[in-house]
This record gives structure tokens, sequence and C-alpha cells, in this order.
């Protein structure tokens, strides 16, 4: 090969090389996840869009629906996962369908969620008031439940009926040592005996307590 044939050859490398570096260089686009709610049979599809937008929060933006609908945009805290799950369903009862991002994983295996409701007088969806730690729904029943792990053996279980359209307490469940329950559990009970509270509640307000010494409601 001659000698100026081999330079253009060289040079012609190295550009090539410095230009693929380049592009592995440059930053890659946000990732952004595309989902959709049907709402409601009579309504087209809404299309939510959901983007990191920093380290920690997520930028939901939604199109579609009826004609004149403006769309709406809405930002979300999120500890964790790059793109959170999303999830439609109906967390009000009402016969239209909301949605919900995971916002958070625990280490002990808890669940956090943020929900959007949507309204059918407004045409719009809003960010649930009240639903904080609401990580389980029975449709069936229309339930609500927070089931959260605290410690080795801790753990508290919360059922919720809705009354106003907001989740309202009507029972905890929890497993626990009976060390940390002598308000309710005899002192014939070891410290580290596992017992298992329950409590009842009458429009919001403490109604009746009990407990067993053979828990059910988890497993460890």
């Amino acid at each position: 090969m001659k000698p100026f044939t081999f330079l253009v050859a060289v040079v012609s490398l190295l550009m090539c090389r410095s230009f693929s570096l380049a592009q592995d260089a440059s930053p890659s686009s946000p990732e952004v996840d595309h989902e959709s709610v049907v709402v409601n049979a009579k309504l087209p599809s809404f299309k939510v869009d959901i983007e990191r937008t920093a380290p920690d929060e997520v930028t939901i933006r939604i199109s579609g629906g009826p004609k004149g609908y403006p769309g709406q945009t809405f930002q979300a805290d999120i500890y964790g996962e790059d793109i959170p799950e999303f999830n439609a369903l109906d967390v009000n009862f009402d016969g239209y369908m909301d949605f919900s991002l995971v916002t958070d994983r625990g280490k002990r295996g808890n669940v956090s969620y943020e929900y959007w409701i949507f309204d059918p007088k407004m045409v719009v969806f809003e960010e649930a008031e009240g639903f904080d730690g609401i990580n389980d729904v029975d449709p069936v029943h229309h339930l609500l439940f927070s089931d959260y792990g605290l410690g080795n053996i801790d753990r508290v279980e919360k059922t919720y009926r809705l009354k106003d359209g907001k989740p309202e307490l009507i029972e905890t469940v929890e497993v626990e040592y009976a060390s940390a329950a002598r308000d309710v559990v005899p002192a014939s009970y070891a410290d580290d005996a596992a017992v298992q509270i329950t409590c009842l509640y009458r429009n919001g307000k403490l109604s009746r307590t009990f407990y067993t010494d053979k828990p059910s409601a988890f497993s460890q």
C-alpha cells in the first residue's frame, strides 16, 4: 500500500472511531412508559405517558379522552424504580377506572402506591386524598387494605371502607410480641410470644379490641 493511501485509511479509521465514541457519549433520551386507561365504555381511552424527569420524580402526562379534554400533567415522587409500575383500577368503586403508580418498594417488601381518581362530572383525573398507605383493593366487597411489615414478626393490616369518597378505618389486625401489647395481653404470656391484636372501629372510633395467641392473619 502506498504511504499516502495508508495515511488516508488511518485518518478515516480514526474519524469513524471518534464519531462512534461521540455517539456513545451523547446523553440517551429519557425513557417514557406509554399506558392507557379506558375509564368507561362510553368514553374514548386516555393516554398516559410516564417519564423520569428527576432522580426521584416522574412526570405524568395525560392526553386523549373525549373531545375537549385539555390534557393534564402531574408530578410524583418515586423511589427505587426508573419507571414505576402502572395499574388501572377502580379504587373508589364508582364504575369508572382510575390509575395508580408504585412509588416505593421497601426493604421489608412493603409497597407504596399513589392514586389518581377519575371525576366523571368534571371529566378529569385528580390526585387521590386520604388514600395514603392503601396497597390492595377488594372490588367485590368494596374494601381497601393497607398491609405493612414493621419488624421481625411485627406486621399490621388495616381495612377501610369508603365513606364520602374517602377511606374510613374499620379494622386493624397486628401481629407483634406480647411484650409490646401488655395493655391487652395478660402477664402470663411470655414476652417473646407472638400474638395477634384485632381492633374494630365504628364511625372512625375504636369500639372493640381482642387478641389471640394463634396468629392467622400473616405468615412469617
